[in-house]
């Protein structure tokens, strides 16, 4: 994550003001056994393009957060915070009651299987929260319920599914100014992600103390769905402006619930919200477009010609301003003078749009003036901005 130890920048607490600012800290997720799990058979359903060689992840993973830390980054690991917080009580049964839900193991399970999984050592917990559990798993170390739904499942099945997409933490929290987004995810593969995030920045104690001063909530995590929003779509450009891409996991309607809730707050002035293609090729805004300085950006060549909205605060309470633009190569707050890079493949072929198409643009800019790279198809995914101070220039 990125921000200002408390004392430093007026004595801001947690914060992002810039995509392109210094990285103070941020949080990553070592690859774990929810990787090992992806096979043939299931990697489109859990929204992976390939089975990773894992080792090879850890190696790449454990290097690239060595390079944060020599930066002077503080690095946080998501597993340890989501340990941290289940050792809270309330976060814990917060947790509990969301993924135990009669709604998916039928009213003759979900009583047993929370009551095996309160009793988890908390580590054990955390691990098969994530790293999933199968029924011949589950049942190595607990009675069977008297249920149809557990019953009918073979051995092999998750009872708990892998969340393999936890390697990529800023789709499912995004700081932006003076406040976190707890993201409601488009797709079955990532929902129960939300909740674990919930789980930590309602009552770790990094985020419930001292340290983090005040900051606000911009969303109610899951419950907002299907207004869905994920962090890859959100980029925070500084001077009260944030560029939204409104992409095939990004809704209109929660951009303007986003906006209100900034502009309520007087941390926001300006949302620009780009009408994405709403394909997998083009699957979050951040592999399209990376900003990596204050008015230069990297954008796929195969982009192509977008509509946007301009959404400003209204004349009375709870009203918006919105502002049309017919389709052009970039429209900005104000308009702001950018410089684009164009990279990737510079037209849409069917062999660049196999993937994400545009996965060449994906950049982290770590500190100023020199962007650290990376790509979604690789074994290390670019690292979530949490907290930022304000962008500072060499």
């Amino acid at each position: 994550m990125n921000g200002a130890p408390r004392g430093e920048d007026g004595g801001m607490g947690f914060h992002v003001d810039s995509e392109a600012g210094r990285l103070r800290r941020v949080i990553l997720h070592r690859p774990d056994l929810e990787l090992k799990r992806l096979t043939p058979g299931n990697k489109d359903a859990l929204l992976f393009d390939d089975v990773l060689w894992v080792r090879r992840a850890r190696e790449e993973h454990d290097g690239f957060a060595d390079v944060l830390r020599e930066r002077g980054v503080e690095v946080h690991f998501f597993g340890d915070l989501l340990r941290e917080a289940l050792d809270v009580p309330v976060a814990r049964r917060l947790v509990l009651d969301r993924v135990f839900d009669e709604k998916e193991y039928g009213p003759l399970a979900t009583e047993h299987l929370r009551a095996a999984f309160e009793e988890l050592p908390t580590a054990e917990l955390a691990g098969a929260l994530v790293g999933g559990m199968t029924k011949r798993e589950f049942l190595e170390g607990h009675s069977e319920p008297t249920s149809v739904r557990f019953h009918v499942m073979d051995l092999d099945d998750f009872l708990l599914a892998p969340l393999p997409n936890h390697l990529f933490t800023r789709d499912t929290s995004a700081w932006i100014y003076d406040g976190v987004s707890i993201n409601a995810m488009r797709w079955p593969a990532r929902q129960r992600e939300t909740v674990h995030f919930e789980a930590i920045y309602r009552h770790h104690p990094l985020f419930t103390g001292a340290e983090a001063g005040v900051f606000h909530h911009w969303s109610e995590g899951q419950d907002d769905y299907p207004s869905t929003i994920e962090g890859g779509d959100v980029l925070v450009i500084g001077q009260g402006a944030v560029l939204i891409g409104m992409s095939e996991r990004t809704t209109p309607q929660a951009v303007e619930m986003l906006a209100q809730g900034l502009f309520d707050a007087g941390s926001a002035r300006t949302i620009v919200a780009l009408d994405m293609p709403k394909r997998r090729a083009f699957m979050h805004l951040d592999t399209v477009m990376t900003m990596i300085d204050g008015d230069t950006f990297t954008q796929y060549a195969g982009l192509g010609m977008l509509r946007s909205y301009t959404i400003e605060p209204g004349d009375g309470p709870r009203e918006l301003k919105v502002t049309d633009h017919p389709p052009s190569t970039c429209t900005g707050p104000s308009p702001p003078r950018w410089d684009l890079i164009p990279s990737g493949c510079s037209r849409l072929s069917r062999t660049c749009t196999r993937r994400s198409a545009s996965s060449g643009t994906t950049a982290a800019t770590c500190w100023p003036s020199s962007p650290g790279w990376s790509s979604r198809t690789s074994a290390t995914p670019p690292p979530t901005r949490i907290c930022a101070s304000r962008a500072s220039r060499s």
